[in-house]
């Protein structure tokens, strides 16, 4: 098991010894230690405290998408909110995104959410980037979630997954560009407000531009098949990515 996937701590696994036992929602109301845990096919998974960037991203994007849903049928939520992606059938898999968005009101009791939220935000840290960007990634796209944004504080990126055909479809931005809300017909994310007071944004934007220093330079397939130095990156719109963050070309 990944070290970042670990879903147990010592204090917790006396309580809880058998990792093959599978959980439901049933059992996860009655943990009342403290401790915050998401279900994820009856498998808990320990969740950190989110740190104070987080939590001023996520404040700051979720303003916008509350102002914008003022007097109309979707409601946004913030963590802690529980979505039951399958309380119909299992109710084994509980999250808690940073953002959900259910415009369906009959998903909607005082709990929670039942069912599949239309969209969810979830913000990295250093701790959870690999649990969002494929634990939950693979758990968003099976729960047919129609858009699924993941926040990247260091990289000041965003990557937007917009369900389509089964599959998701991956569009890439910066911290400058204006995002449409796929399942929000009208509105769009100034990015630029949301990274608005980051409590590390001087010392970030320094690092990122020294790495791409204009984000201008867009690069295709036939420069991808040059780069022979054995380092695994991909290209999304142009843009190179290495393990989910934005990266510089490799030195010729």
């Amino acid at each position: 098991m990944d070290e970042n996937e670990k879903t147990l701590d010592s204090e917790v696994k006396d309580a809880q010894p058998a990792y093959d036992v599978r959980y439901t929602y049933a059992d996860y109301l009655k943990w009342d230690d403290g401790v915050r845990r998401e279900l994820i096919d009856g498998v808990p998974y320990l969740m950190a405290a989110p740190n104070r960037r987080h939590q001023t991203l996520s404040r700051n994007l979720f303003r916008q998408i509350d102002r914008f849903l003022e007097d109309k049928i979707c409601e946004a939520y913030y963590a802690p909110f529980d979505v039951r992606l399958d309380a119909d059938t299992k109710d084994d898999t509980v999250v808690q995104p940073d953002i959900v968005i259910v415009c369906d009101h009959s998903k909607l009791d005082d709990v929670g959410c039942k069912g599949s939220p239309d969209m969810v935000v979830e913000i990295l840290s250093p701790s959870n980037s690999r649990y969002d960007m494929v634990t939950k990634f693979n758990t968003y796209l099976r729960a047919g979630i129609r858009e699924y944004w993941i926040l990247d504080p260091e990289a000041r990126t965003l990557a937007v997954h917009i369900l389509k055909d089964g599959n998701y479809i991956t569009h890439a931005y910066i911290s400058e560009d204006i995002v449409p809300v796929n399942i929000l017909d009208g509105f769009s994310v100034d990015l630029s407000e949301v990274f608005e007071g980051d409590v590390t944004e001087n010392s970030q934007e320094s690092t990122v531009n020294e790495v791409h220093p204009s984000f201008e330079k867009r690069y295709t397939y036939a420069d991808y098949i040059k780069w022979d130095d054995g380092v695994q990156r991909e290209l999304i719109d142009g843009i190179i990515y290495v393990n989910g963050k934005v990266a510089e070309p490799p030195s010729t």
